[in-house]
């Protein structure tokens, strides 16, 4: 915990966070563009693609940056071309070879990935834009195209205790693609072994994906076949995995069906006719009906065929490309996780065979009861929420299709335009109707919101916040959106009335925004007071215990739910059919699935953690602090938050904020306590950072007089034994006293 740049959780390739377990380690990783958070800079594994990338592409005092998609790489030459539009810029398309049989449709995807080049002194337009916007591509995408295209071998066997290691040996293990055949082979077959333990999949991703998006549209998560479990783990009932509060987390588990091996799963035959390919029906014990296969014998040869670039395009002479996505009609997705309670309104829908499946929210139950509509919101999980490679991502997109619509309205009132979706704000005629930002959000949704519309920045997003939004609405300007974080964390969670608020939008006709990362969708309930709201899935869809060395599950990936009752939904329905593109990777789709199967017990453990901590060591221990922040101790603000926490399932989340009366106070306990010192809320291992020392405040302090306790810490309570957590709390608190 005290080692400079290991990884979090330590010893993995796919991380999201790294250690910086000094004061200083934090200031001088705010300057440093070589480590971070993905989004902030580049992982090493794509940092090395894209220096594989120049190497073999750039012309001379070229530097390029790969993303996702040919239509992402239109948007970013257009962003730059509106702030410089002499520029030359070169986008070239990349893309792996398909899957020749069925066997290799198991380790084997056409990944499609598009390279922007422009010259090295504007290289920065480049970084902004996927900065900005996190329309970005992960490290497994990065890895999967290096060794598809490029021939890196045994690229998963690095683990990294230390991440400065990672693009050394990478590099090391790069091959000329003039390697004889049999060198080729034997790579292949080792790659596929080490890589994915031959246990990974990918024709379950398509599913993968309908089981977040479900989990996410019901808050609910399938239950498990539990004579599965026993088979697979012997016949001791005890071994069965729960999580729940009287049940401790089963380290020893790493069963789960989507780790099973992968030449078996890809050839089990469904010899129940009356399961469908996708949802099982659930029985009277809420359980999934256990479901028979038969596995015939199979071939264990793997085919090692080309490597090579079959697909190469320069600039912009083909179409936008759709990620390819290989449907599997014969492998049902069961998870190995306990049951969770069901509503009888969900398990009705649930049950049903309708192939249209819609599934109600959970956060409609009551609403609906009220209006004694039995029907409540629907939400059909697969037309109203969506994936996205980064919880940023989602935030770009719902403001894409607001600023679309603008558009569009601007065209109908035949008001001439030379508006462009990209054109940063500074150069547009002010003829959209403005963005406004409710509540200092975190820097870089400001920036990315601001940088692409006219908008208003409201600080508060308490009652005086929205007493300055009703004077802008009464002025008679009409705004185009109102985004607001639930609660803002930078606003020490303060909450926004969202019954005022959403009164507001019905009497004024804007959309609302809710960004729902800092208090995880399950706790509260937006949407009924919203259009759209958008997350991150780092936290609770973020893997805990990684007990097999092979593996590590750590995904960044963000979602948008679309509410079916919301203004516009069929605008913006039409927006999303013609622009979506799914650009979660299929091995992120799977882990990412396999993070979130028990992701309601998960919160309920962190709320619970997290409010014993406050009662039993920070509260009574509360003069060492000069203030402590969490929800539960709100004044005025906890009624509103109450009004909207979900009843069934909905606590108060697991973020505690400290401010100290002395920077070095602040200093002392960051760096005696034993925890993980980390940015973001991405690993379910309890973090501690220093919040505004590790975030870049300076427009905010320049252009708005904003002023932010820098003795502030962060603490992101994980899933360690509540036990041991409150020891770590204890001693660092006795050795401050003293």
């Amino acid at each position: 915990m005290n080692k400079l740049h290991t990884t979090i959780p330590p010893d993995i390739t796919h991380f999201l966070s790294w250690n910086l377990p000094l004061w200083d380690n934090v200031s001088n990783a705010v300057k440093d563009e070589t480590l971070g958070y993905p989004r902030y800079q580049l992982h090493p594994i794509v940092q090395r693609l894209n220096d594989v990338l120049r190497d073999k592409y750039a012309k001379d005092n070229e530097k390029c940056l790969v993303f996702s998609s040919y239509s992402v790489a239109k948007r970013v030459r257009e962003y730059i071309k509106f702030q410089n539009p002499r520029l030359k810029i070169r986008i070239l398309q990349l893309s792996t070879s398909d899957p020749i049989n069925d066997e290799e449709r198991t380790w084997k995807q056409v990944c499609k990935v598009a390279v922007v080049f422009i010259n090295e002194k504007y290289y920065s337009f480049l970084f902004e834009y996927w900065k900005l916007t996190g329309e970005i591509i992960s490290s497994r995408v990065a890895e999967y195209v290096l060794h598809e295209l490029f021939i890196i071998e045994k690229s998963t066997k690095t683990k990294t205790k230390n991440i400065n290691d990672l693009s050394d040996n990478l590099s090391s293990e790069i091959n000329n693609t003039d390697n004889d055949n049999n060198t080729s082979n034997n790579n292949t077959i080792e790659y596929i072994e080490t890589r994915f333990g031959r246990s990974l999949n990918f024709m379950l991703a398509d599913k993968a994906k309908k089981l977040i998006k479900k989990r996410i549209a019901t808050k609910m998560v399938d239950s498990n076949n539990r004579s599965l479990h026993r088979r697979n783990r012997g016949n001791d009932p005890a071994e069965d995995f729960s999580y729940n509060d009287n049940n401790e987390y089963d380290d020893d588990y790493s069963d789960d069906i989507l780790n099973m091996d992968l030449m078996n799963l890809h050839n089990f035959n469904d010899t129940d006719s009356d399961i469908s390919d996708f949802e099982n029906e659930y029985n009277e014990t809420n359980l999934i009906n256990a479901t028979t296969y038969s596995t015939n014998n199979i071939n264990n040869n793997t085919n090692t065929n080309t490597h090579s670039i079959t697909n190469l395009i320069i600039d912009n002479s083909f179409n936008s490309l759709n990620t390819q996505n290989n449907n599997s009609s014969n492998n049902i997705i069961q998870s190995l996780v306990p049951a969770e309670t069901l509503t009888q309104d969900e398990e009705n829908l649930l049950s049903s065979n309708n192939s249209e499946l819609s599934l109600t929210s959970s956060h409609f139950q009551n609403s609906s009861n009220n209006n004694n509509n039995n029907n409540g919101n629907l939400i059909n999980f697969n037309k109203d929420v969506y994936l996205f490679p980064s919880g940023m991502a989602s935030i770009h997109f719902a403001h894409r299709i607001l600023l679309y619509l603008d558009n569009e309205r601007n065209q109908r009132l035949r008001i001439p335009s030379s508006l462009h979706l990209s054109m940063p704000s500074s150069q547009q005629i002010p003829l959209r109707k403005k963005t406004v930002i409710l509540g200092t959000c975190i820097p870089d949704t400001f920036n990315l919101l601001t940088k692409f519309n006219d908008f208003h920045f409201i600080q508060s997003n308490g009652s005086k916040g929205l007493d300055i939004l009703k004077n802008i609405l009464h002025s008679g300007e009409q705004i185009l959106t109102v985004f607001v974080e639930m609660p803002n964390l930078m606003n020490n969670f303060e909450m926004t009335n969202l019954i005022d608020l959403k009164r507001l939008s019905e009497l004024f006709g804007f959309t609302i925004i809710i960004d729902q990362s800092n208090g995880a969708f399950i706790n509260m309930d937006g949407l009924k007071y919203c259009d759209m709201i958008v997350s991150s899935l780092g936290k609770l869809f973020s893997n805990f215990d990684i007990t097999n060395n092979e593996e590590d599950h750590e995904v960044m990936a963000g979602s948008l739910i679309v509410n079916p009752r919301g203004k516009m939904y069929n605008e913006i329905q039409s927006f999303i059919k013609n622009e979506y593109e799914d650009l979660l990777w299929c091995e992120d789709a799977i882990h990412l699935e396999q993070n979130s199967r028990d992701v309601i017990n998960k919160n309920n453990r962190i709320n619970k953690t997290t409010l014993t901590l406050l009662d039993e060591v920070l509260i009574p221990n509360k003069n060492l602090f000069k203030k402590i922040y969490h929800p539960s101790l709100l004044e005025t603000d906890k009624e509103i938050y109450d009004l909207v926490k979900y009843k069934k399932h909905g606590g108060y989340g697991g973020i505690i904020l400290l401010t100290f009366n002395q920077i070095d106070e602040a200093k002392n306990f960051y760096e005696k306590i034993k925890l993980y010192k980390g940015v973001g809320l991405t690993a379910n291992l309890t973090l501690i950072w220093p919040y505004y020392l590790g975030m870049d405040t300076k427009r905010y302090e320049v252009e708005y007089s904003c002023e932010f306790d820098k003795t502030m810490l962060r603490i992101s309570v994980g899933l360690e034994d509540p036990k041991k957590l409150i020891e770590i709390f204890r001693d660092v608190i006795k050795e401050m006293k003293n």
